[in-house]
């Protein structure tokens, strides 16, 4: 059970400030009324009461309203990759939204008092000037969340843009270096069967290399230079190692 305040206490309303920061602060705020005040005072002291903090409101909201602008241009910057001023301006408007929801009730209990006190009582309530400045501050708060609401749909637009572009990017990055691999691969496979043609004929060529650089070493006591079959038997080793030695290079896919 909530206690009512005392007779010579407004009840506390939330006062949202702008601090050197940039940041929001939430305080409540009363006025103090003198003792002794009728009702008709009481009510002109609500009323001024009203009056401070509503206004304090409309400060804020001018400038929130700023930062939404800041936060609206800054999206059309191709340069923005983090913005956190959306985010923060969302935070600040919902604050002045939250308070303001608390400001309401108490005007609606102000108008409502005023009704009941009229000496010519209506059908209709009527609105008092204060109530017509809180739908005001009410309605461009609502606004500033729609605008900020759409800013939040593009920055999200914007930023999956920038992300597919980004995987575009690697992925075409990815298919380069496929490619200069599969090139790098091709060249090492032909440069592998090069190898293996010289080396095979090195080795076909170097059979009778060596055969002619023992014959041709002149010692004193070499027999086979004396014999008459001896030149067609060295040429003949000659071939039968070349031949020899192609055709197992030829069977093994190195020619």
């Amino acid at each position: 059970m909530t206690t009512a305040p005392p007779a010579h206490v407004a009840p506390r309303l939330p006062l949202v400030r702008v601090l050197d920061t940039g940041r929001l602060d939430v305080v409540d705020h009363d006025a103090p009324l003198a003792p002794g005040l009728g009702a008709e005072g009481r009510r002109a002291a609500m009323r001024a009461h009203l009056g401070v903090v509503l206004a304090a409101y409309d400060d804020v909201l001018e400038a929130v309203a700023t930062r939404v602008d800041e936060v609206e241009d800054g999206l059309l910057d191709e340069r923005t990759e983090s913005f956190r001023p959306l985010h923060a301006a969302l935070r600040d408007v919902a604050v002045v939204q939250r308070c303001l929801r608390r400001v309401g009730h108490y005007v609606a209990e102000h108008d409502a008092l005023a009704d009941a006190s009229s000496l010519r009582p209506t059908a209709v309530p009527t609105r008092s000037g204060e109530a017509v400045r809180w739908a005001d501050l009410t309605d461009r708060a609502a606004s500033l969340r729609a605008a900020l609401r759409d800013a939040l749909t593009i920055h999200a637009a914007v930023e999956t843009e920038r992300q597919n572009d980004e995987l575009r990017r690697l992925s075409e990055a990815s298919l380069a270096l496929g490619r200069e691999t599969r090139d790098v691969s091709r060249t090492g496979v032909r440069r592998a069967e090069e190898s293996k043609t010289i080396s095979s004929w090195a080795a076909i060529l170097f059979a009778p290399t060596l055969i002619g650089t023992v014959y041709g070493m002149n010692f004193e006591h070499m027999p086979e230079l004396g014999w008459v079959g001896g030149y067609p038997l060295a040429v003949g080793a000659m071939l039968a190692m070349g031949v020899g030695l192609w055709l197992a290079f030829r069977r093994k896919g190195w020619l």
